[in-house]
């Protein structure tokens, strides 16, 4: 049901029931922050003011707490498929926005709704998203029989991680991290990840655990990585930075 002036939600929806969705969808109050019991009831009260529900919840007038988030499960970074086994491979987003509809009045001019166009992350302490992590995972979901293989946490979280309100929690070995550039599998076994943390990460595809991790501390992982071969020597590069640090790519060969 939409509480917003003049629109009425549809009563159904179709959902597919085959392959399951790949990254989480709808928020309810199970979903909230407990790294810490006080920052779980912060997030409890943050909920609180908000609607929440499964996938399809209407914008609501007090903010409807949304997931997959306005950056999707994996809207921006797709995936990286296998021919051969028929499996493909996507990092995905787990996190959560916070959405408003903005109404004009009857001249037509916007009303001045706080965050009313907003599609932010929802946040305590600077950064801390309400819901509990991971907020980035790696999946593989088989085609041919429309059924997850794993679906891991994947990447971390350095900024996070050094927020005050977590100084002496034991968090997770992975918060999972959230971002927008995807991966590449190759014929050799192995998945190319940067997923958007401070760090180039080579997979096991079969396992979906890392085999070796590159760190790039202060410069996040922005774009896909690419492969290439010259000389018969193969190469992969991928782009970090952008987002405060200047721009660079990375090459890395055997």
């Amino acid at each position: 049901v939409s509480d917003v002036r003049g629109e009425k939600a549809w009563p159904t929806q179709l959902f597919p029931t085959r392959p399951p969705a790949f990254a989480p969808q709808g928020i309810s109050v199970d979903d909230a922050n407990d790294l810490t019991p006080a920052i779980k009831a912060e997030s409890l009260a943050e909920m609180k003011k908000l609607r929440l529900g499964p996938l399809f919840t209407p914008p609501a007038m007090e903010g409807t707490l949304m997931r997959p988030s306005t950056t999707g499960g994996a809207d921006w970074s797709a995936g990286g498929f296998d021919p051969e086994t028929g499996i493909v491979y996507l990092k995905i987003n787990s996190h959560a926005s916070i959405i408003r509809p903005r109404l004009a009045d009857k001249d037509g001019k916007l009303e001045p709704i706080p965050n009313a166009a907003g599609g932010g992350r929802y946040t305590i302490h600077g950064n801390i998203p309400i819901i509990k992590p991971p907020y980035g995972m790696l999946v593989a979901l088989d085609l041919n029989k429309g059924a997850l293989v794993y679906q891991k946490p994947f990447g971390d979280d350095a900024a996070l991680r050094k927020n005050p309100a977590l100084a002496g929690v034991k968090l997770p070995e992975k918060l999972g991290v959230i971002g927008t550039s995807g991966l590449i599998v190759t014929k050799g076994g192995l998945l190319f990840v940067g997923g958007g943390d401070e760090a180039v990460h080579a997979v096991d595809k079969k396992t979906g655990e890392d085999l070796w991790v590159y760190p790039t501390p202060g410069f996040r992982t922005t774009g896909t990585p690419m492969t290439y071969t010259i000389g018969n020597k193969q190469y992969v590069v991928i782009a970090v930075g952008g987002d405060g640090p200047e721009p660079t790519l990375l090459a890395f060969s055997l």
